[in-house]
């Protein structure tokens, strides 16, 4: 392999890494997703490379689904990303993979008071706060607040994280974080 072909390849992998293609061919070959540096509201754009950022829906806000065209896309592409975001598996698909980069990238934070946690959507920004009140979930909350924390690979706030995986308590996030209709 040449010096260029390496460098090439390094670009390559470093855009990959930099998005996140979360629905593929909606409709036709067009790619939807987000990128890592992004702005700090659920959203998706084109990440294909014909269309790359040329249309963007946010899809919540202050903590609210919605589905807003900043820039919409034609008529047959924006029906057919419509009828797939509203079926439930595909926004919650969309909701989960958000959630993990608010975990990874600081958007999404907690604070553990037994037994109540609160999470802190975009700290510093477009700001909302939800509460959970594991008396609710658990019969025995933890007290220990090491024992309540983000799981950016499950996007959910995981209790008892010592345990092994199947005794262990995961809250989805997004049933938590946002607020009306899928």
């Amino acid at each position: 392999m040449t010096e260029r072909t390496d460098a090439r390849a390094q670009r390559v992998a470093e855009r990959h890494l930099a998005m996140a293609a979360i629905l593929r061919g909606v409709p036709g070959n067009v790619d939807w997703g987000f990128f890592s540096r992004e702005d700090e509201r659920m959203h998706l754009q084109t990440i294909d490379e014909k269309r790359v950022g040329k249309f963007k829906y946010w899809l919540e806000r202050d903590g609210q689904r919605v589905f807003e065209a900043e820039s919409a896309a034609p008529g047959r592409i924006h029906d057919a990303l419509i009828a797939d975001i509203r079926t439930a598996g595909t926004r919650r698909h969309v909701e989960a993979k958000w959630v993990m980069l608010m975990i990874h990238k600081g958007w999404l934070t907690l604070d553990y008071r037994a037994p109540i946690t609160t999470l802190r959507a975009y700290p510093g920004g477009r700001e909302f706060t939800r509460t959970i009140d594991l008396s609710r979930e658990l019969l025995e909350p933890p007290t220990d607040p090491s024992e309540v924390v983000l799981s950016a690979g499950m996007a959910s706030l995981q209790v008892f994280p010592s345990l092994d995986e199947a005794d262990r308590v995961d809250i989805f996030l997004p049933d938590v974080l946002w607020e009306g209709q899928r």
